[in-house]
């Protein structure tokens, strides 16, 4: 007997064709220091944590992103 709340293996069928950016962000996006980083960022700079990334990239943002691979912020959603 399976629990409901138990993922199920078509839950993740997703993962079957990601490339590797995708496998990337999704473990990037999990990252309890990334999201921290992203809240501090959006406090930080007039980015709007509703939307998906900046519009202006600032050497700052650039340089705290660049700690996790990145060229610049993204929502962990």
């Amino acid at each position: 007997m399976t629990d409901q709340n138990e993922p199920q293996k078509r839950d993740y069928d997703y993962l079957l064709d990601m490339g590797i950016e995708g496998w990337t962000w999704e473990f990037i996006r999990r990252n309890p220091d990334y999201r921290k980083a992203w809240i501090e960022h959006c406090s930080n700079s007039k980015t709007d944590p509703d939307k998906e990334t900046s519009t202006i990239i600032t050497k700052q943002e650039s340089s705290a992103a660049a700690r996790f691979g990145l060229l610049f912020f993204r929502r962990p959603k």
